[in-house]
């Protein structure tokens, strides 16, 4: 016998949801907060200006690139 009711996807509530964009909402800060660190640790280590320079910019860039992405 062949059944014939359809099965419908379960929509989460907006409790559910908000909880979801708290979650990744901390995700996303905490991995900020880690390539930060690591900049900082990257530009302690010389005290050459023109070494500080490029690890800022280049680390910047790459947490902007990696924050564009996770945004999508």
């Amino acid at each position: 016998m062949e059944n014939s009711s359809t099965t419908q996807p379960i929509e989460p509530n907006s409790e559910q949801q908000e909880s979801h964009s708290d979650v990744t909402f901390s995700l996303r800060q905490n991995e900020q907060q880690k390539a930060l660190s690591g900049v900082i640790a990257r530009i302690r280590e010389s005290l050459d200006i023109d070494v500080i320079f490029k690890i800022t910019v280049i680390d910047s860039a790459l947490i902007g690139v990696a924050n564009l992405l996770l945004s999508l």
